[in-house]
């Protein structure tokens, strides 16, 4: 679906890359390309945001094709907005456990 719910109780809407709060209020924009160019990650140039189960379902369609770079919960704090974003990005394995994760694959 467009609309998902990640577990921390925020909308992530792909289509428009806003993320928002449980009453609807704009926590921040996220582009992944920004996001990568700030981090100097060349890959994620093309990236695309994407939640826990969407990147999932991705991954499991074309493994090859994608990879991951996870953002720890940072919802915690959402006043620091995109800027703790990229500062808490790290590379991770999905086997490790992606609850509360927002997902950057680069395509």
């Amino acid at each position: 679906c467009a609309d998902t719910v990640l577990s921390c109780g925020a909308h992530f809407d792909p289509a428009s890359s806003e993320l928002t709060n449980v009453h609807g209020e704009l926590i921040a924009k996220l582009d992944a390309a920004a996001i990568g160019a700030a981090l100097r990650i060349p890959e994620l140039d093309n990236a695309i945001v994407v939640s826990r189960d969407q990147a999932q379902t991705l991954f499991d369609q074309d493994s090859d094709k994608y990879k991951a770079r996870v953002a720890k919960s940072w919802l915690k704090n959402p006043k620091k907005g995109a800027s703790h974003l990229t500062k808490t990005l790290f590379r991770a394995d999905f086997n490790e456990e992606l609850s509360d994760f927002i997902i950057l694959l680069a395509r």
